[in-house]
């Protein structure tokens, strides 16, 4: 059905594309609903699947949006859902919100804990290396990545010599990062965008997780749009509390615990490379990967995110050195009362002074036509 409502035209307020299909935020008779469309037939079935795996859930119990009406328009399927307020989980941590951890990680580990209930035997290791040398080879396809073409190489046949036994099959959401986890006003969390992978198991699911958590995926957008560094840098050190809080939850699920999380979000991050559509994507990734082997452990004992950040000397160069420049920026970072006045710091004199002020900048507050954007979770 074209419209759910004979004689009404809806009001389509937004809509957001990806690789795959199309979401529209639309108001019909004062009803408002998220339509998911193909935008082209040969995407048709595998949306499908979607709409009958989040129909499926949404039958057991999970917490996700509700299926409302499926139909064909156009030779393109869609199928319309429940519109759930809130902000993605993402969003929330970038903005720098007090979030209760306890409670979100409790409700990220009952759902894992459900879909490893149906866990079988395991996924053959040969499948996963496969998957990584047909990456290998897309990304050698794509001129976008091909800069970055021996250093993907190098990552590659480091991962395709790690042990890849004990991955279970099992039910899956199938594509669960940060941005499709939405956050509502009392602090539950609904899972959006359920997907049907070409391996399910729910030790993938987590791996997913930790792309953002450990590669900081969710950061792209910003990291290539911010001018300067600094809110992407602020970002950084959130989810690396963000890592703190899921560690003694998350991770005492997980065989293997963070070794195995590494392995499998740089997995899921080289999937993302051979969709490289900019000439700065494969670098910003490559980065991601190297982020996630190379973790450094004193990062986790950061103090609580603040709003501001004090540049000190490391900042006085350019946008690469700050970047570089991270982790002994972090180790700057003191609590602010009110989010807004400076961090402490040590005497110096009023001309260091006057000269910091220049250097300090503020975290800009989240941007509202972005929150309507991209906070909203649906893709």
């Amino acid at each position: 059905m074209a419209n759910p409502s004979p004689g009404v035209a809806p009001t389509r307020a937004r809509a957001e594309r990806s690789f795959r299909c199309r979401a529209d935020l639309i108001e019909d008779g004062g009803t408002i609903y998220v339509r998911k469309s193909a935008t082209q037939p040969a995407q048709n079935a595998r949306l499908a699947q979607q709409c009958r795996k989040l129909q499926d859930a949404h039958a057991s119990g999970l917490a996700c949006p509700a299926v409302l009406r499926t139909g064909e328009q156009d030779g393109l399927f869609f199928f319309d859902m429940q519109f759930v307020p809130g902000e993605t989980l993402a969003h929330a941590i970038i903005s720098g919100q007090d979030l209760p951890w306890a409670g979100l990680t409790g409700q990220i580990a009952g759902l894992i804990g459900r879909l490893r209930q149906s866990a079988s035997a395991d996924i053959p290791e040969q499948a996963f290396r496969d998957k990584l040398m047909a990456i290998l080879a897309q990304c050698q396809a794509n001129p976008f990545a091909a800069a970055e073409a021996p250093r993907i190489e190098r990552i590659v046949r480091h991962l395709i010599a790690l042990p890849w036994s004990g991955i279970p099959h099992s039910a899956c959401h199938g594509d669960m990062t940060l941005e499709n986890m939405l956050l509502r006003q009392d602090n539950s969390l609904v899972f959006l965008d359920f997907d049907v992978p070409e391996h399910s198991s729910w030790l993938l699911d987590i791996g997913k997780t930790y792309q953002d958590i450990l590669g900081h995926w969710c950061l792209r957008h910003l990291a290539l749009a911010d001018s300067d560094g600094i809110d992407l840098l602020n970002a950084q050190v959130r989810m690396a509390r963000t890592q703190a809080a899921f560690a003694p939850v998350i991770e005492a699920m997980v065989p293997g615990g963070r070794q195995r999380l590494t392995q499998l979000a740089c997995f899921h991050l080289m999937r993302t490379l051979p969709y490289a559509r900019r000439l700065t994507s494969p670098a910003t990734w490559c980065g991601g990967l190297k982020r996630c082997w190379r973790p450094e452990p004193g990062i986790l004992a950061l103090p609580a995110p603040t709003a501001m950040v004090r540049p000190a000397q490391h900042f006085m160069g350019t946008r690469s050195m700050l970047r570089r420049s991270l982790l002994a920026a972090a180790a700057t970072i003191r609590p602010c009362v009110d989010g807004r006045r400076r961090p402490r710091r040590g005497p110096a004199s009023d001309r260091d002074r006057r000269s910091d002020d220049r250097r300090i900048r503020r975290l800009r507050p989240a941007d509202e036509s972005r929150r309507r954007a991209g906070g909203c979770g649906y893709q």
